[in-house]
Formats: C-alpha cells, structure tokens, sequence
C-alpha cells in the first residue's frame, strides 16, 4: 500500500495515486483511501473516502460547513493510505483517530522505530493531541 506526503492539489493528488500506487492501473477495481490532511492551525483530521481527489478538494474548497476542516483551511494533505477492501479502510481510519499527535507525526513521516515506540506504552508518554483526530 502507499503513502504520500504533499500540499493538496489536484494535480499532486492525481500524479500521487498513478506514480506512488501500481494498482490504480486496474480500472476494474474500487478503492478506498484513509487519509490524514493537516489544518492551517496544526491540527490533524483523518478521514476515509471512495475518491481521494474529491474528498480532499471538498475538504479545500469547503463544501462542508459544519466539517472540522471548514474553518481551518488551507489544508496539506500528509498521508494516505489505499485499500481494495472497505472495511480495512474504515478500521484503519478509526484506528488512527485513537492515536495521539505524536504517533500520528511518526506515520506521517514514516519513523517506524517512533511509531512502534509510541505504540508500546501509551502511558509513559504524555497525551497532547491537538485538534481532530
């Protein structure tokens, strides 16, 4: 599965999925993305969507009033991550939403060694999540 880090755009989006992921070839298949998109405060908010390129422009052009992102944009998009299956999408996403800002960060920036640190005893470290999961 693949990864990506970058400011939102359409083009950025689009160029992520063909160049980062070998299955978008397969216009056969339905994919499903988690993602995580930085507000302009810092905070972080995790999502999952059928169509990255839309959700995330929605996220930027602010179809959503009551969304969290509305009144935070711009947004950068820092991560994502595509399934084949819905439920893997969906279980992802609300995994990340229990994490704390600092474990997110690791993923973020792929630091294996923070996340699995982060991971073994939440308790030792302090809980100082900003924003949204």
């Amino acid at each position: 599965m693949s990864t990506y880090r970058n400011t939102i755009s359409k083009t950025n989006v689009m160029l992520s999925l063909s160049k980062h992921n070998k299955f978008t070839t397969n216009t056969n298949m339905k994919y499903y993305y988690t993602y995580i998109i930085e507000c302009n405060d810092g905070s972080f908010y995790t999502g999952m969507t059928n169509d990255l390129e839309r959700r995330i422009n929605e996220h930027q052009d602010g179809h959503k009033p009551n969304c969290y992102s509305y009144d935070k944009r711009p947004l950068q998009l820092k991560w994502f991550k595509i399934y084949t299956n819905p439920s893997e999408a969906i279980l992802k996403e609300k995994q990340i939403k229990g994490w704390s800002r600092r474990k997110k960060i690791a993923l973020i920036e792929e630091d294996w060694g923070q996340l699995a640190k982060y991971s073994k005893n939440f308790t030792q470290f302090k809980h100082t999540s900003t924003g949204s999961a």
